[in-house]
């Protein structure tokens, strides 16, 4: 198993930047934010810019609308996994815990916690949100407008019933 997991602090960091940064939530300003965030820009097509914040290529992602309004900002913390494996699903549970233990320290109790296969803790701002996802194969802290994440967690909602 290779399990990589960002370091305590650089969660934390991480966390606390993205809740802090005000930006136009706009394609265009998305060089000037990775800039600021000692970040680069990898590629751009329609919908997604690549990020590389330090962990490698691809290692973030700004998702865009059709108008290119940015709808999510997402960073890698861990290392991806083979989801196959049980032991590297275990540690995979694990690290969200702890990472979620952090984030509440550092931002307080979680205004929302999603459970499931892909849980998600969030820590929602007056017009953004920044949370904590587990995926099947790694975990991501990201950053939302408030607008989006409510659209998108309607959409949800009338998916599963």
């Amino acid at each position: 198993m290779n399990e990589g997991i960002v370091d305590d602090q650089a969660i934390i960091e991480l966390a606390v930047r993205l809740r802090d940064l005000r930006w136009p939530w706009s394609a265009s300003g998305v060089p000037t934010v990775a800039r600021a965030l000692g970040w680069t820009v990898d590629s751009a097509s329609e919908g997604i810019i690549e990020l590389d914040t330090g962990l490698g290529p691809s290692s973030g992602s700004v998702e865009l609308d059709w108008e290119g309004t940015v709808n999510t900002v997402r960073v890698l913390v861990t290392s991806f996994i083979d989801s196959d494996e049980a032991a590297e699903r275990a540690w995979l549970r694990d690290a969200f815990v702890h990472a979620t233990g952090l984030l509440t320290a550092a931002l307080g109790d979680p205004t929302q916690r999603i459970p499931g296969s892909s849980p998600q803790v969030r820590w929602r701002g007056p017009d953004s949100t920044v949370g904590l996802s587990s995926a099947s194969v790694s975990l991501v802290i990201f950053s939302a407008g408030n607008h989006y994440l409510d659209e998108d967690d309607l959409r949800g909602q009338r998916g599963s019933a």
